[in-house]
């Protein structure tokens, strides 16, 4: 792979846990204001938005984890 590749998907993967881990905390912070803002999407379930909250957060940590390979 040419290293201008390499660098673009590093950038993409960086800029995808970025996001991810942004929307992950503010889905365990504030799972009203996500509801609210971002998701509002049949009956309100704090508990179910904090459970999906961590799968963000481990796509967040997996984003970073290849960045850094």
């Amino acid at each position: 792979m040419p290293a201008s590749d390499d660098r673009v998907l590093r950038i993409a993967l960086i800029v995808l846990g970025v996001f991810e881990l942004a929307l992950g905390l503010l889905m365990l912070a504030a799972p009203g204001t996500f509801f609210s803002e971002l998701g509002p999407f049949g009956t309100r379930n704090d508990h179910y938005i904090r459970d999906a909250a961590t799968w963000e957060l481990a796509l967040a940590a997996a984003a970073f984890a290849a960045a850094g390979r």
